[in-house]
């Protein structure tokens, strides 16, 4: 009896298999890309540049055990909150750091965490970013006016488009504050009126007026800068004019001057600063940086990232404050604004501050 003879085919061998595997490779990395891409479009911020024993030091703690129960459990705003404490581990040199305080630090920033001996001084709030929330906007106002802010400053982009009737609409709301606002444009503000082919301050300057302003209040000044043209920039005159603001704090220097503008001059994670879309700007906003810090300005607010943060410019020492941001859409953390203290020695605490 002959013995039938078993053939065996191997399923593929040499080029096939090599194809297989590169062909894998590459969709891995054009899906990795794309959500490399979308986090920082919507964060703002580049997991790139966080600080890897600050996330593996968090995934190993209770935080990391929190964040798996929150996805067991489908809790998605307690997710939320948590996913934010991990990157800020993750963001910040130290993993001690709790929450999106100090990514950067140095004693020239007149700022302390305990200021329990202090008097305090002057107490105010910074918002912005509601883009047509208008109901989380006048929440934050009325909290605001309940922590016992004398005025508030908004940094830009309580529209989504700029039109008159979106920015009337902000204005109303704005309108319902009991204590006094001193608002400048976001980018968002301006764009349909340059739809229109119309100046890009348009239709928010008949709405609101100037864009940019100044103010003293209990020996401190405040400048509200217009950089929201993410084409023209600050144009000559409001360059002009913040030359003679910043003149003005050498012959007649203040305890404290604090700088708000919608985008941020430096961010040590987000590209979305000022020049991201038009990179010539990007020596402007270092031109107005060193303008800042030679004239000893102590803090700088900004709004546009979507995300709270606190960091200082490695190249003028600038401390720097993004806001965060009072919307609920494109927003990674729950909606927020901003109270700061100021005591009278000059130095101050920035609050994050989630609305409720």
């Amino acid at each position: 009896m002959f013995t039938q003879k078993r053939e065996y085919h191997r399923r593929g061998s040499g080029p096939l298999v090599i194809f297989r595997v590169m062909l894998s490779l590459m969709m891995f990395l054009i899906l990795s890309l794309a959500c490399y891409s979308a986090f920082r479009y919507f964060t703002g911020a580049d997991p790139l540049k966080f600080n890897p024993q600050g996330l593996l030091l968090s995934l190993s703690s209770e935080r990391g055990s929190s964040i798996i129960s929150d996805l067991s459990r489908g809790n998605i705003t307690k997710l939320n909150a948590d996913l934010q404490s991990l990157l800020a581990a993750g963001k910040s040199s130290s993993p001690a750091v709790e929450g999106l305080t100090q990514v950067n630090n140095n004693q020239s920033v007149p700022i302390s965490s305990d200021n329990s001996d202090k008097q305090l001084l002057l107490r105010f709030a910074v918002m912005g970013d509601s883009h047509n929330d208008n109901e989380d906007l006048a929440k934050a106002i009325k909290q605001a006016e309940k922590s016992g802010a004398k005025f508030i400053i908004g940094v830009g982009d309580y529209t989504d488009t700029g039109t008159p009737e979106e920015l009337a609409a902000a204005q109303q709301t704005w309108q319902t504050a009991t204590v006094k606002y001193y608002l400048t444009a976001g980018d968002h503000d301006l764009w349909a009126a340059r739809d229109q082919k119309q100046p890009a301050i348009t239709y928010y300057q008949q709405v609101f007026g100037t864009p940019y302003e100044s103010f003293g209040d209990s020996n401190i000044r405040f400048i509200l800068v217009n950089n929201a043209d993410n084409y023209e920039g600050i144009d000559k005159l409001q360059m002009h004019w913040l030359d003679s603001e910043l003149s003005r704090l050498a012959t007649n220097p203040p305890l404290q001057t604090f700088v708000f503008l919608h985008e941020p001059l430096y961010h040590p994670t987000s590209d979305h600063v000022m020049g991201w879309v038009t990179a010539s700007l990007t020596d402007q906003a270092n031109q107005v940086s060193q303008s800042l810090a030679s004239s000893g300005v102590g803090g700088v607010f900004a709004g546009h990232t979507h995300f709270f943060s606190q960091y200082v410019d490695p190249q003028t020492s600038l401390n720097e404050i993004a806001v965060g941001a009072v919307t609920r859409q494109q927003n990674t953390q729950n909606p927020r604004f901003v109270m700061v203290d100021v005591y009278l020695d000059g130095s101050y605490n920035v609050e994050d501050t989630e609305i409720k």
